[in-house]
């Protein structure tokens, strides 16, 4: 839920605990900003400094009027104004930075530690983020060397990442030619409208999702058979229903650079984006037809529950009568596809991933350039211990995709959308190439006629 939300909520009903819990403002910051920083290496918080929608005034009067014993609370009085003839440019510092960490870390109840929390998070002026952030970083490094890259509002453990700002399209074009001069692999590309958005097939980000992608998977089937008759195979039946936004295994890249910055800048508004530039070797990448490919493909016509036992097949060895069915009729759905195959030693391959060309059987895959990484049984979801509360998948090994130059990764944040889409159109790069079904281009020749 949202903080902000739980905090009016708590308010409106006036619920003040009284129960004290020995978790502090600065653990929940932790979990919030530097968890995201030690698992992938990097966040933008530029949402972070965006979203304050409280001024601290009214968050205090919501206090008192609820009648909660830190009414009085300000944090602002721990705060001094740095000198004006500071480097770093005007801000605040901690004046009395000790006696914040006090009022931060003592026992504070549920209650209290949530008024605080909003405080930081939804305070307008961005000066008093900075200066939690940099002794945040400061107090919970855990060995770590994290940077806060100011200017743009990232933080990052520069042992692991290399971050690249692009701000046009020729730096982009720069910046991805000494990529490509040290990385022998190929390379392919996916754009993220928000820099914050998680690298997972959109069938992992739910637990309802994964848990029932049999039932959705048929569900979709018996309701529109007649958008998937012409098709038949399962990758060419899971690409159409990524297509249409049914959750699916399937994660959308391709080999087109240019084409990856477009779906980053698409929307034009003012979040940072980011293009993942993520390598394949020759053995992870696989055409339409190979069976490893039809095998994943056909995961979807499992429940969870026969997932899981073909899972520990895969991954332990442990077989028994109700693997052994699994294992049939995992072949059966493979072998409608083709004539003829013994899946012997393929089985392992189900808890793996693979990119994979697809037939290019339709106008928008062609014209993008399109290609998928099809994931199997990831430990992410089926090995419990690797999961997050909740049940929502970690990023796991879809994280080591991407292309690492001296061992860190290279990760390009995207900026001024709306100049790059400018850009792009003189590369010939626009919502009419990239989707070329009637009503996209209807809309671009609609929104572009004085242009074209």
């Amino acid at each position: 839920m949202d903080t902000m939300d739980e905090f009016d909520r708590m308010v409106e009903n006036e619920k003040v605990k009284e129960s004290h819990d020995t978790i502090s403002i600065w653990n929940i910051l932790e979990r919030q900003l530097l968890y995201p920083v030690y698992r992938t290496g990097y966040l933008d918080i530029n949402e972070f400094f965006d979203n304050a929608t409280h001024d601290a005034s009214k968050m205090r009067k919501q206090l008192k009027d609820s009648g909660s014993p830190i009414a009085d609370f300000n944090p602002k009085k721990y705060f001094g104004e740095k000198p004006v003839d500071d480097p770093d440019g005007v801000g605040f510092v901690f004046a009395d930075m000790d006696g914040f960490f006090r009022a931060c870390t003592k026992e504070l109840s549920e209650y209290e530690i949530l008024a605080v929390t909003v405080f930081v998070f939804y305070a307008k002026d961005r000066r008093y983020k900075e200066a939690v952030i940099d002794a945040l970083i400061g107090k919970y490094d855990h060995g770590h060397p994290i940077e806060f890259l100011r200017s743009e509002r990232i933080i990052f453990d520069s042992t692991k990442i290399d971050i690249k700002i692009i701000s046009d399209t020729v730096q982009y074009v720069q910046q991805l030619e000494l990529v490509l001069d040290n990385n022998p692999n190929k390379i392919f590309f996916r754009g993220h409208g928000r820099s914050t958005y998680r690298l997972l097939p959109s069938l992992l980000r739910e637990k309802k999702w994964y848990q029932n992608e049999r039932k959705m998977y048929l569900t979709l089937m018996a309701n529109c058979p007649q958008d998937f008759s012409s098709l038949h195979t399962h990758l060419d039946i899971l690409s159409e229903m990524q297509h249409y936004g049914l959750p699916t295994r399937l994660i959308d890249v391709t080999s087109d650079a240019l084409t990856a910055l477009y779906f980053t800048c698409e929307h034009a508004d003012n979040f940072n984006g980011e293009v993942l530039l993520l390598e394949a070797s020759d053995d992870k990448i696989l055409f339409a037809n190979d069976v490893r490919g039809s095998m994943l493909a056909s995961l979807p016509l499992f429940s969870y529950e026969e997932q899981r036992k073909l899972f520990e097949y895969a991954k332990n060895g442990v077989n028994g009568k109700v693997t052994d069915k699994l294992k049939e009729k995992l072949r059966a759905e493979v072998r409608s596809e083709r004539t003829y195959t013994t899946l012997r030693d393929e089985f392992p391959h189900l808890t793996s991933y693979f990119y994979v060309l697809p037939r290019k059987w339709n106008k928008r895959i062609a014209n993008q350039d399109g290609a998928f990484v099809l994931c199997g049984l990831l430990d992410e979801i089926y090995d419990k211990s690797q999961q997050k509360s909740g049940g929502v998948a970690n990023e796991g090994v879809l994280e080591d995709l991407r292309v690492k130059i001296g061992g860190r990764r290279v990760v390009f944040i995207i900026k001024n959308k709306k100049k790059i889409l400018k850009q792009l159109e003189t590369y010939g790069i626009h919502q009419m190439r990239v989707y070329p079904e009637i009503e996209k281009v209807s809309e671009y020749i609609k929104d572009h006629i004085e242009e074209i």
